[in-house]
């Protein structure tokens, strides 16, 4: 962490200069949080302690005031800085990033170029960028915003080795992306968007790293078109309705541990009938980083 600016830090990096817009969009999501908090209050699922104690813990705060109390120096054009992350979801992260930098310490090469897909605002890919200096790092994602938030952080850092492309993917669209690059990186890749990523990979024979999650997201009008179970291998036990009325719901269930591991054995499979010749199936540490611990690591 010694080589990772406080921008691009997750457990550091505050967002400077903070416009209305900006944090209007910070505000509804801790709307949305709050009302998801009290539904399950409403369903007994937590108490009312339980769901302050919580608020506190993933609530987003500037470096010394919450979001809600800055709206009046914002409205009056004041400097302002947020807290990118939670001090929870910031540490969770961290500890991701580690995860990541222990499995491609010995695999890329300078000169390389990774592609995050779905970067979201970089809290993945920019601290790898300031940890590989020698790797170039392209950050995709579908929203034009957080990519704004990825060069403004970069350029703080001062980094040279980051890019950003504004693309929507969509199973038609897969041979149109052009860029050339030796990895592909899904962290946190929503239900279908996971097996996207390892066909765009596969598509440009390159080696991918998915952690997938959502999986329970995956429904016969929400597959990006693409047939399950992904391995012919499982296609000999279980139909696509069996799959994605059950197992892939069942997936979202932190009880059922089982089945999110038959799923992420399906897409291992898949790898491997297309031509991977190797398929490392990792587990984040420690477990409490994220849930959707699981990574697939597919090498050309």
């Amino acid at each position: 962490w010694s080589k990772v600016p406080k921008s691009c830090n997750p457990n550091e990096a505050v967002l400077t200069h903070i416009d209305a817009a900006m944090l209007s969009r910070d505000l509804k999501y801790q709307e949305r949080y709050k009302r998801k908090l009290e539904l399950q209050i409403k369903n007994g699922i937590i108490t009312v302690e339980e769901k302050n104690a919580l608020l506190k813990q993933h609530g987003r705060e500037s470096s010394s005031k919450t979001s809600i109390d800055i709206i009046e120096n914002v409205s009056s054009g004041s400097n302002n800085d947020m807290k990118v992350l939670s001090v929870n979801r910031g540490q969770r992260k961290a500890w991701q990033v580690e995860n990541f930098v222990t499995i491609l310490l010995h695999e890329l090469s300078p000169g390389a170029t990774v592609v995050d897909f779905g970067c979201g605002s970089g809290n993945l890919c920019l601290a790898l960028a300031a940890y590989f200096v020698d790797v170039k790092f392209v950050l995709v994602d579908k929203k034009p915003y957080p990519l704004q938030l990825v060069l403004q952080r970069a350029k703080e850092a001062g980094l040279k080795n980051v890019e950003v492309m504004h693309y929507t993917f969509s199973p038609d669209n897969l041979q149109e992306f052009g860029l050339s690059f030796d990895l592909g990186i899904g962290l946190h890749s929503c239900g279908s968007f996971t097996d996207m990523v390892m066909e765009i990979c596969l598509l440009q024979k390159a080696d991918c790293i998915v952690c997938p999650c959502c999986n329970g997201g995956m429904t016969a009008n929400k597959n990006c078109g693409y047939a399950y179970p992904r391995s012919l291998f499982l296609r000999h036990h279980m139909n696509q309705d069996e799959y994605l009325d059950q197992l892939s719901k069942s997936a979202d269930d932190l009880g059922n541990y089982s089945a999110k591991s038959l799923i992420e054995y399906d897409r291992s499979l898949w790898g491997k009938e297309n031509g991977y010749s190797e398929i490392q199936l990792w587990k984040m540490n420690p477990v409490e980083c994220t849930p959707k611990h699981h990574i697939l690591y597919l090498k050309k």
